[in-house]
């Protein structure tokens, strides 16, 4: 706290400013995403290289800078990463990269990324994610979150139909194609294709397992 000349007290806060490091191959690229990440926050140091190699040699290394890493290649992220550590282990590393790969991005955060940006973001999602990483979280996609979990879902079952399920009922007490075809006034090659359906809709390997896992739909009815 600090005393005003009002005699009134102030409180006084130092911005800590925290090493940023962006490392892209691409010069037109790496100018301008550090000279518009230096212009649009001042909490960040912004320096910039081409590999991580020429930033090894800068010499300039604090305990736990933020690295921007820019990938061309999907291949490239946990080679990178491992060189990156080698010159900071506690390096915080956030990864921007055109693959959008769900597949990708959860194994380059499994691998030990802080952060992953498609390289469509715009600068204020980039700048965000910086922050976010900065703060302690993790950031992700929320499109690839979204997938991921899309994915994550179980598949719905198909839907019997009515016929399917008067034959799931003869099945279940034993009668043969012949008799079904006979009860329900069909061709006995048009049983035969309901069972295989039917089999396929409830992932049974033969008839009896049909009457088993259909079960529950005639104890309900």
């Amino acid at each position: 706290m600090r005393l005003t000349e009002y005699g009134q007290f102030t409180r006084v806060t130092e911005e800590i400013v925290s090493d940023l490091i962006v490392i892209d191959k691409n010069n037109l690229g790496l100018t301008c995403i550090s000279s518009a990440l230096a212009g649009y926050c001042n909490e960040f140091r912004v320096s910039a290289y081409r590999t991580v190699s020429e930033w090894k040699q800068a010499g300039c290394h604090s305990a736990e800078p933020i690295v921007l890493l820019c990938i061309a290649d999907q291949r490239e992220p946990a080679s990178l990463m491992a060189d990156v550590q080698g010159v900071a282990a506690s390096a915080r590393i956030i990864i921007i990269s055109h693959v959008t790969a769900t597949a990708t991005i959860l194994a380059t955060l499994g691998n030990g990324a802080r952060g992953y940006i498609p390289d469509n973001a715009n600068l204020e999602v980039v700048v965000g994610a910086i922050r976010l990483v900065r703060a302690g979280g993790i950031f992700v996609p929320a499109d690839s979150l979204m997938r991921s979990c899309q994915q994550a879902q179980p598949e719905k079952p198909t839907p019997l139909t009515a016929r399917q399920l008067a034959i799931i009922e003869r099945l279940r007490q034993g009668e043969s194609n012949k008799v079904i075809a006979e009860k329900l006034d069909m061709k006995v090659n048009t049983v035969k294709v309901h069972v295989r359906n039917i089999m396929q809709k409830t992932k049974a390997r033969n008839r009896t397992e049909v009457a088993y896992i259909t079960k529950q739909l005639f104890e309900e009815a």
